[in-house]
């Protein structure tokens, strides 16, 4: 399994800077959320509606960053790879009991849907996680991009303890 930290852009001002309210919980971010210059070029995945079905069956609420009745395009892969859309977690979500069971069920739909002839297959999962520190001036808000590249069976057995140590500063 490849697994890539990195740093990404803050989610609520590109939000609000492309006239969308900012994320508070479990969010899907298109694609190209980071480097869409506005609102008309956001893509989501295609696996968008997957995963929300998914989530909406476990009980999980999502905000959606898209305003009532508004759709984004969605995108396909021509070949045998599973690309999730990028899931934002913010702080609350990342201290709470929702983020494992939304890996669980993810990371088991897919499991389950390669069973059989997959196993080979590559899998893309990515997280946008939202953190907060206390300063001297209130709160300093980061966000880390985590993407995850495995087979069904890696991806299955990546938690969301794993998740937080990923994005854990060193020394904390």
């Amino acid at each position: 399994m490849k697994v890539q930290v990195s740093d990404y852009i803050d989610v609520e001002a590109k939000a609000l800077g492309l006239g969308y309210t900012a994320p508070t919980g479990l969010t899907i971010l298109p694609r190209n959320f980071a480097t869409a210059a506005s609102a008309d070029e956001l893509v989501h995945e295609g696996t968008t509606p997957t995963v929300r079905t998914l989530l909406r069956q476990a009980g999980i609420q999502e905000t959606r960053l898209e305003k009532e009745g508004e759709k984004f395009p969605s995108t396909r892969h021509e070949f045998w790879e599973w690309v999730g859309p990028i899931i934002f977690v913010s702080q609350t979500v990342l201290t709470n009991g929702v983020l494992p069971v939304t890996i669980n069920v993810i990371s088991s739909y897919i499991y389950d849907i390669s069973k059989g002839h997959r196993h080979d297959a590559e899998v893309t999962i990515k997280f946008v996680v939202e953190t907060t520190e206390k300063t001297k001036h209130g709160e300093k808000r980061t966000c880390k991009s985590v993407e995850i590249k495995g087979s069904p069976k890696e991806i299955k057995e990546f938690d969301a303890e794993k998740l937080k140590q990923l994005v854990e500063k060193p020394g904390k």
